[in-house]
């Protein structure tokens, strides 16, 4: 199989294709390496994320700007350092795009502004 962003494109003006919605959210946490994975497992043609970033640079996997919904940590994910965060098993964009390389396309959904395009377009560049 081919797993490009290219030929998912071109498979989708054959037939629908299926993204796994913050991995497979439905039945792990939203947003985690266990979602993620079992998206994959599950045969979905990509899986989508959501990005943020850390007040330190990072690219930080979660979909809400706070932490408060899916995690035990309070308050902002700009205002938040990466160390607790990854403390917490919170993905980073680095992380999972070298977990599903070659397995998935990843579709990422940025929630946020100029510094994280920036990095995120830095990032899939190297």
């Amino acid at each position: 199989m081919d797993v490009s962003t290219r030929a998912l494109v071109a498979e989708s003006w054959r037939r629908t294709c299926v993204i796994g919605h913050r991995g497979s959210a439905a039945t792990h946490p939203e947003n985690s390496f266990e979602a993620f994975e079992e998206g994959i497992a599950c045969g979905a043609d990509a899986i989508e994320c959501d990005v943020h970033m850390s007040r330190d640079g990072h690219v930080v996997v979660m979909h809400d700007d706070t932490l408060d919904r899916t995690t035990t940590l309070r308050g902002a994910v700009a205002e938040s350092e990466s160390e607790p965060l990854r403390a917490a098993g919170i993905p980073f964009l680095p992380e999972l795009c070298a977990s599903t390389k070659d397995r998935s396309v990843l579709v990422i959904e940025l929630k946020g502004g100029t510094e994280l395009e920036r990095s995120v377009a830095a990032h899939l560049e190297e």
